[in-house]
């Protein structure tokens, strides 16, 4: 009687690919393999800091930057944003409108 070997079963790691929005462009990186979703999350995070700079340069205001880890399915498992906001012409706005006598800041809000 032979006995056969047991066969090795061969497991897939898990595929992630990495894509960047700036508010006009995307971009997509070919699918890698990553043993668990740390290591995912390790590699975005890495690959964060690498763009963050060159993004900042062209990052306008009221602007959003973002980068994300999509599993196999192409769905985001991890997402880190960048967000430029203008906040001093609200507040000026309002201050200004405060200046003004109460009913017609209270027509203008309304």
């Amino acid at each position: 009687m032979v006995l056969e070997r047991p066969q090795r079963l061969a497991f897939a790691m898990p595929l992630y690919s990495f894509r960047t929005h700036d508010g006009e462009r995307c971009s997509a990186s070919e699918a890698c393999e990553f043993s668990c979703r740390d290591d995912a999350w390790n590699e975005l995070t890495k690959i964060c800091g690498d763009l963050i700079g060159g993004s900042c340069n062209g990052l306008r205001q009221n602007s959003e930057w973002s980068i994300e880890a999509l599993d196999a399915t192409d769905r985001p498992v991890f997402r880190i944003r960048m967000v430029a906001e203008t906040l001093v012409l609200p507040f000026v706005l309002a201050s200004v409108l405060l200046l003004l006598d109460e009913p017609t800041f209270l027509t203008l809000l309304i």
